[in-house]
């Protein structure tokens, strides 16, 4: 008889949005609320058939957490497009996320491969200058790095550079832009704080962006001609950089990257130069491993888009990106990740913003601010496109 009763009993799906998970986020008090009426709209859902549809897709292979949801490599499916509709995708900012990255995914046109296989060929002759190598040295050189590059970030979210190609003294000329750009910027703002952070021109780094490597990555993974360069800047962390905020309860007037996070963006890349050696004691950034494939559950409020170190911690591995002078790493910022705060030694690095270029519009359709530093759009290797401000730092 208990047998027969364990076998009528139907078994409730998964509900991400537990009292408990409000653990998994560093302002909790915050969180509670919301996750209370996520949970009402569930139970609505479930009242009209809606456990169907969630079964139907994690049989299909979705997963989520108590952070958002992660669908298959190969998303297209209506089964998927269904439960995005009704349980993750309410707001128009969700949608476009979805629409972007997750459900539609980007397919190369041809116009793409021939673009790429333009570029490579330019790529093949500048390395075989460079290096003194015949051009199919060259270009099958530069085909196995992209494919690697791109390959790490499909794989990870994250591909570390060990050498971006440039010379000693291309990186010391870009290094002494950065650090006077960043000079002045304390100087201006009287700033004693750990963190300093400087916008730079092209002209600045132009040997670095440039890079063969750099490009054929960027377009291995975003598409050739499909993205554009959103920011340039010079960071620095400093050794008076302790906490990613002050004070008994959380905030986010100190270090707010100190925080396990997502740019709130989806899919974009970040390039990284070293100008010098950063090691694990040298307040390196981190990754959550894998977790770039997340549609989360909320982009618009910022405070949900921070995450407590041990949801982090146990739930996903922590990778460090480090590397010596003039190498680097390239990471999509719908990965999971933070600045570590605490160190021996501080770090200064050039970064570099690049996204999918229908995606900004739609998002400056949308007004939406969510990724930080979209103050004008420059594209690879073209003419600047004016843009007016619509994010704030």
């Amino acid at each position: 008889m208990i047998l027969l009763l364990l076998t009528v009993v139907p078994v409730a799906a998964f509900t991400p949005w537990a009292r408990n998970d409000s653990a998994a986020y560093v302002f909790r008090d915050h969180v509670t609320g919301v996750l209370e009426k996520r949970r009402r709209k569930l139970d609505a859902l479930r009242r009209k058939g809606g456990d169907a549809i969630i079964r139907d897709a994690v049989g299909r292979g979705l997963h989520w957490n108590a952070l958002g949801v992660a669908f298959p490599r190969d998303a297209r499916d209506d089964a998927f497009e269904k439960f995005a509709q009704t349980v993750v995708a309410h707001q128009p900012v969700d949608r476009a996320m979805l629409r972007h990255d997750t459900l539609a995914g980007r397919r190369l046109t041809a116009a793409d491969h021939d673009a790429m296989r333009s570029e490579r060929r330019r790529l093949a002759t500048v390395d075989a200058d460079q290096i003194g190598a015949t051009g199919d040295d060259a270009r099958n050189s530069r085909r196995r790095l992209a494919a690697h590059d791109a390959g790490r970030l499909d794989a990870t979210g994250a591909a570390i550079i060990d050498d971006w190609g440039l010379s000693f003294e291309n990186v010391t000329r870009i290094s002494l832009k950065a650090h006077a750009a960043l000079g002045r910027e304390a100087r201006k703002q009287n700033l004693t704080a750990g963190v300093v952070e400087a916008t730079l021109l092209p002209g600045d780094v132009a040997a670095w962006l440039a890079s063969p490597r750099l490009r054929a990555a960027l377009d291995a993974y975003l598409g050739a001609k499909a993205y554009v360069r959103t920011r340039i800047g010079a960071l620095r962390l400093t050794n008076r950089l302790t906490a990613p905020y002050s004070g008994a309860e959380p905030n986010l007037l100190g270090y707010p990257s100190g925080f396990w996070h997502h740019d709130r963006c989806g899919r974009r890349v970040k390039a990284f130069l070293f100008l010098h050696d950063v090691k694990a004691d040298g307040r390196p950034t981190l990754i959550a491993e894998a977790s770039h494939r997340t549609h989360y559950y909320e982009y618009k409020d910022l405070l949900q888009s921070r995450f407590s170190d041990e949801y982090i911690s146990s739930n996903y591995d922590v990778v460090q990106l480090v590397g010596p002078r003039g190498g680097g790493f390239l990471f999509d910022t719908n990965t999971i990740h933070k600045g570590r705060s605490d160190g021996k030694r501080g770090r200064t690095v050039i970064i570099a913003d690049f996204m999918d270029t229908r995606k900004l519009y739609t998002f400056k359709k949308l007004r939406y601010r969510g990724p930080c530093g979209q103050h004008r759009t420059v594209k690879m290797g073209g003419e600047d496109i004016a843009c007016q401000s619509w994010c704030r730092r």
